[in-house]
């Protein structure tokens, strides 16, 4: 017996075609954009444009310009250096709000994306900007289990007028 699935993939793809493809690519796309530090469920985007998964990844590559992974990123280093420029939030803080759960990949991500690690693009912008730098040479935690409370004053009076 041979079974007809014609009337039933109708109304599926009746559905589907009622949006162009790119209108559901940007759909997927808006999706990564509204939270990008959430992990990438690309069975899930790929539902919300009405493909399969590895006919989703070619489309939205197409479309896009880049895979849904490298959009993410991309998304993800945006907000990290937004963070890092109008925040005090250390970068372990960044790390974990921009999704990633390793700060070592986080750092790699962002000097791939940015030319320089978290720390030294803030130390950076702060300079340009006529600001100290929000961190402090030494790790505050070191410095204070082993240097002399005297040593640590002079080290602060000397970064103060080191920086441009």
């Amino acid at each position: 017996m041979t079974v007809d699935w014609r009337p039933v993939t109708a109304g599926l793809l009746s559905a589907a075609a009622a949006r162009s493809p790119d209108e559901t690519i940007h759909a997927a796309r808006a999706a990564i954009e509204a939270d990008p530090a959430a992990p990438l469920d690309l069975t899930g985007l790929a539902a919300i444009a009405g493909y399969s998964t590895h006919h989703f990844v070619r489309r939205f590559a197409r479309v896009v310009g880049q895979t849904p992974g490298r959009y993410q990123t991309s998304k993800r280093m945006e907000l990290a250096r937004h963070l890092l420029e109008t925040t005090d939030l250390d970068v372990t803080a960044v790390c974990g709000a921009v999704g990633y759960a390793s700060l070592g990949s986080f750092s790699d991500a962002f000097a791939r994306a940015h030319g320089r690690p978290p720390t030294a693009w803030r130390r950076r912008m702060a300079a340009l900007a006529g600001l100290r730098p929000r961190t402090a040479p030494v790790p505050s935690c070191y410095a204070h289990r082993h240097v002399d409370p005297e040593e640590l004053r002079n080290l602060g009076e000397a970064v103060a007028e080191a920086a441009p």
